[in-house]
């Protein structure tokens, strides 16, 4: 039996080694496979994931250049140490697991080109006390934010009509339901009778389009804030500054933003 359970120790210990080291290359303490595509790759498990991290929307290996579009299955799972990310706008889901147990990840920045968060993909993440899920999401998994004890704020764009999500209740079990949903106001009923969304007790519809600079007020200064963005005088904040939802930052969302503020759109 001795024998048996150090051989099964040893076993697990080559399948860690090989599931930490299985990745295509690294840049920058960034570990990235390829894509069956040949001209993207994800994220995923092996690189230096401590503290902050900027996941760039490229990266280029041997002379050439990859369009960054995946968080891979497990990619960030266990990490510890790990507080914060960033991801590009040319990242579309968030793989399985992904950032599973990642105790200390206190917030992750999502584009508004994300359209899937993958089943348990912030499990456990249990320091994490805000999300915003973009409009452009179309499906959560099963137990995605299970045991997110200090997830008290989400803001929720999308119609969850349009969400496809588990019929039973596992996506946010362990969220504290009286924490704030900030939805959109024509949303509003609709989160209220929502499968699971219904659980909160907390919704309120005061997310506005176009609030650049979340003061839930839509006027002159989201402009400006909008504008120095674009001149990269201030950091860019895609889910709040992507206006057309296009997943870039230019003079197009300015326009967007002012047809809001004039109300034409």
């Amino acid at each position: 039996m001795k024998t048996k359970s150090l051989l099964l120790a040893l076993v697990c210990t080559i399948l860690c080694a090989f599931h930490a080291s299985a990745y295509d290359f690294m840049v920058d303490g960034i570990a990235y496979n390829y894509n069956s595509n040949g001209s993207s790759v994800s994220v995923t498990a092996g690189g230096n994931y401590t503290g902050e991290i900027c996941i760039p929307d490229e990266v280029t290996y041997k002379g050439k250049t990859y369009s960054v579009t995946l968080i891979a299955d497990n990619a960030f799972m266990g990490c510890s140490k790990l507080k914060y990310v960033e991801l590009p706008y040319t990242v579309t889901s968030i793989g399985v697991s992904a950032f599973n147990g990642c105790s200390l990840l206190e917030y992750v920045e999502i584009p508004y080109t994300l359209t899937s968060i993958g089943s348990g993909a912030f499990a456990d993440c249990r320091d994490m006390t805000e999300v915003t899920i973009p409009s452009s999401v179309t499906s959560i998994g099963q137990m995605a934010f299970i045991n997110c004890t200090g997830l008290r704020r989400i803001n929720s764009y999308p119609n969850p009509a349009k969400i496809s999500m588990t019929s039973n209740s596992s996506v946010f079990y362990g969220v504290p339901k009286n924490g704030r949903l900030h939805v959109l106001p024509k949303y509003l009923q609709a989160y209220s009778t929502a499968n699971q969304w219904n659980e909160f007790t907390n919704i309120h519809d005061d997310l506005r389009e176009g609030d650049v600079n979340c003061d839930s007020k839509v006027n002159v200064s989201d402009v400006t804030m909008l504008v120095n963005m674009i001149l990269g005088l201030c950091p860019v904040s895609l889910p709040c500054a992507d206006i057309n939802r296009d997943g870039k930052i230019n003079v197009s969302d300015v326009t967007a933003l002012v047809n809001i503020i004039l109300g034409i759109s």
